[in-house]
């Protein structure tokens, strides 16, 4: 898929496993796509990882109610993508990649409101990092205008680690959110 839009519709894009020689395809091209007020912007379940690495390129899903949903996947890098006054920009239950994989997003950019003047957000989360696994990570995220909501949420089943770098953030002053005995550790590789 290239240069496409969804709009107002359950799910923008979805990817499923297919039987026959379709279930064979290892190139899952996905660039310069957007969904607008879909329910979920991206979807994939049931989990699936591509035999050969897969880079998605240029992705904005804006005012969905999931930006962009995994079950589970691994073998897929994200460039470029943005998560506008989406619900959850990102939700994600598994990740099979191992330890030293690229980075799942790679300049990543999350907004809670467009408009810095309402002083509140209307995202509830950027991004929810898969539950279980120490190996997600993200090279290059700008968290925007999220204020006193809360941008990442992970590892929501055991206590797992997370890894960032090059993160920044403006208007947006509650980076992690963590329920009792569930929390991740949210590891900012940059210091």
């Amino acid at each position: 898929h290239r240069s496409n839009m969804a709009a107002n519709c359950i799910r923008g894009w979805r990817v499923r496993k297919l039987s026959g020689v379709a279930s064979q395809q290892t190139d899952l091209t996905f660039f310069n796509n957007s969904a607008h007020a879909c329910g979920f912007g991206w979807h994939l379940k049931p989990p699936h990882a591509p035999p050969t690495l897969n880079t998605f390129r240029n992705f904005t899903a804006f005012r969905c109610n999931t930006g962009m949903f995994y079950y589970g996947t691994g073998n897929i890098m994200h460039e470029d993508h943005r998560f506008i006054e989406c619900g959850t920009g990102h939700f994600q239950n598994h990740l099979s990649n191992g330890l030293y994989t690229a980075p799942f997003f790679t300049d990543l950019v999350v907004v809670g409101n467009i408009n810095a003047n309402e002083g509140v957000s209307r995202s509830g989360l950027g991004s929810r990092t898969p539950k279980d696994s120490d190996y997600f990570f993200v090279s290059g995220m700008v968290a925007i205008n999220y204020f006193s909501t809360a941008v990442l949420y992970g590892c929501f089943k055991t206590a797992c680690t997370m890894r960032f770098e090059r993160t920044q953030w403006y208007n947006s002053w509650v980076r992690t959110r963590s329920d009792e005995y569930k929390s991740g550790i949210y590891w900012d590789l940059d210091g």
